[in-house]
């Protein structure tokens, strides 16, 4: 039993590991996620072709920093568990 107990800890560890990673790189569908918070609380910013800023990324979440025209705009993406379910951002 403490074979077991053993290897299904080490599992769920690489899984929580695989996730992290998987959390931390940036993706164009988050990246669109973003854009539209962005656009819809800033109308400047919808430009075609335009970029974040800048973009950080950790395990937990992603940060995009636009710099439209008008001000700025920081929107954050989130996972709705901490590393499964679908990104929501917000500003």
């Amino acid at each position: 039993m403490r074979k077991a107990a053993g290897w299904i800890l080490f599992a769920v560890s690489l899984l929580i590991a695989y996730q992290g990673y998987l959390n931390s790189q940036p993706e164009p569908l988050t990246e669109a996620l973003a854009r539209d918070v962005a656009c819809n609380a800033k109308g400047s910013l919808c430009v075609a072709g335009s970029r974040p800023r800048q973009i950080r990324t950790d395990v937990i979440q992603r940060r995009y920093e636009w710099g439209p025209l008008q001000g700025e705009a920081v929107v954050v993406c989130r996972r709705d568990y901490v590393f499964f379910g679908a990104w929501h951002c917000t500003m």
